[in-house]
């Protein structure tokens, strides 16, 4: 997805978003005029439109007709002046900058064999991008957890008294690194960011999105790349074995 798109994302009531539809990937979410809902903070000044600011809610469809998925949307608006055939040459159009969505917008795509464990953090992190960045960096930040736990890197381990210590995420870590030393080392940059969430530190929608980047990367080495060379590997022997001539 385009990143400075997500950055600064606005649309009009009238306007089809550059979002693919996470639904059926063909289409792009568009908004459905009649949806949507708008109320004043304040009351109007109809002398000066631009002074007021409103709270909004609506959805947004697909625009592939055999889908038509809806994801539903809250956020705030203003009004502005544009440039139109309008006698006066130009009217006023409302601007919608959205703080919520449900289902959670997809910021990147999420292989389907990705595990479900890793999923659920990597949505209720996408959830919280438009409204809540330490959120967003915490479920980052647990779907490293996720992502070491699924590929064998143990949580706890056995200390001298018996009992088992549970291991912190740089550890764990650390531990991945033996046989993933590149993915690791992204993990960690992920696992920084996610401290400062913890901590209540100041992150950006841009500092998420590098987080996304990075994660996005990881998960298609795993359940994509590899996954695939798993299974090309396998039809490759098939078809030796049906075809080499002996």
């Amino acid at each position: 997805m385009d990143r400075d798109y997500i950055l600064n994302l606005q649309f009009t009531r009238n306007e089809q978003t550059k979002i693919v539809c996470p639904q059926c990937g063909v289409g792009r979410l568009a908004c459905v005029p009649k949806s949507i809902f708008m109320k004043a903070s304040a009351e109007i000044d109809y002398a000066d439109p631009e002074s007021c600011d409103f709270v909004v809610s609506g959805i947004l469809a697909c625009s592939f007709e055999e889908c038509r998925y809806p994801i539903s949307f809250a956020g705030i608006a203003s009004t502005e002046p544009a440039y139109d055939q309008s006698p006066s040459g130009w009217s006023y159009h409302d601007t919608l900058t959205p703080k919520f969505f449900f289902p959670s917008l997809p910021i990147f795509q999420i292989p389907k064999n990705t595990p479900s464990t890793i999923a659920e953090e990597l949505n209720l992190s996408f959830s919280s991008f438009f409204n809540d960045t330490l959120s967003a960096g915490a479920h980052a930040r647990n779907a490293v957890e996720r992502f070491l736990d699924e590929n064998g890197v143990s949580r706890e381990i056995s200390a001298k008294n018996g009992k088992n210590t549970k291991l912190k995420l740089h550890k764990r870590i650390e531990l991945f690194k033996v046989s993933e030393e590149s993915l690791a080392m992204r993990l960690m940059a992920i696992k920084w960011l996610g401290n400062e969430a913890a901590h209540g530190g100041v992150l950006s929608k841009k500092d998420i999105l590098d987080v996304y980047e990075v994660l996005s990367f990881v998960i298609d080495d795993i359940y994509v790349h590899r996954s695939r060379a798993v299974r090309t590997g396998e039809i490759s022997k098939e078809i030796e074995c049906k075809f080499k001539q002996v």
